[in-house]
């Protein structure tokens, strides 16, 4: 019998991640226990939860790992515009609404899931302000959409309406026909 080879900190982590998503996109997040993402891990029960005490906790790190993700385009792309650019920010935003990546899935149960769980409403909120720090620090400064929180707050809840479109009703499609009208609306409400 081989012995199975002892996985570092960071490796269990992802492991741990990666069932989460798994599950979460087979049973959706509120329907998901602990138990069902521990079963899909080699990890005993008490190594999942040395790591994570709960399925929201699995889902802030899903979601910070979204973040990062949307970031990264954002700074493989900047050298092509103007920093302070509202055609660049009007462009992330649109690729940031009909991207299929990874994350979506799960993106969209937790903007579901969040008008139900006050966990996740502060998770929401913490996001979006984590969200708009990151931007800030590529970009410099943003245009008023992003400064004044009322106007944050309407930009924010646009793009995830027009997110939870894309996927829950499958509007990708139509929104990417019509691309060129959502970035003049985006470019109107940054202007």
């Amino acid at each position: 019998m081989c012995a199975r080879a002892r996985l570092s900190q960071g490796e269990r982590k992802e492991e741990i991640l990666k069932a989460g998503m798994k599950v979460f996109k087979k049973k959706g997040y509120v329907n998901t226990t602990m138990e069902d993402i521990i079963g899909e891990t080699t990890l005993s029960k008490g190594g999942v939860y040395y790591y994570y005490k709960s399925t929201s906790e699995i889902l802030h790190d899903l979601m910070e790992f979204g973040i990062q993700y949307r970031m990264d385009i954002v700074r493989s792309t900047i050298d092509n515009f103007e920093k302070d650019s509202v055609d660049f920010l009007a462009e992330k935003i649109f690729e940031k609404i009909i991207d299929n990546n990874p994350y979506m899935d799960i993106y969209v149960q937790f903007l579901l899931a969040k008008r139900r769980d006050s966990k996740l409403e502060s998770l929401f909120e913490e996001l979006k302000i984590e969200a708009r720090d990151e931007f800030r620090k590529e970009m410099g400064d943003l245009p008023n959409s992003f400064e004044v929180e009322e106007l944050y707050d309407f930009l924010t809840y646009f793009m995830n309406s027009l997110i939870i479109g894309a996927e829950v009703l499958g509007a990708r499609k139509s929104f990417l026909d019509n691309k060129d009208m959502l970035i003049e609306m985006l470019k109107t409400i940054f202007s």
